[in-house]
């Protein structure tokens, strides 16, 4: 293995693991924001849930792709 292509994959694993990282924080945040929602735009904890749903959805098939 050449030094080039040692660190091509290190860029790459510090890529994968930033973005990992970011979808975490993304996911633990609604769950923190999911108050607010409710009484800044009126949601009822009902719509908050289906949002909660669809991002979760959309994050699990995210994760079969790769």
């Amino acid at each position: 293995m050449t030094s080039t292509s040692a660190g091509y994959r290190w860029n790459l694993l510090l890529l994968l693991a930033s973005a990992q990282a970011i979808a975490y924080i993304d996911r633990v945040n609604f769950a923190v924001v999911a108050p607010q929602l409710i009484s800044d735009y009126g949601y009822t904890p009902t719509q908050v849930g289906v949002l909660l749903s669809i991002f979760n959805w959309a994050f699990m098939l995210s994760l079969l792709a790769a």
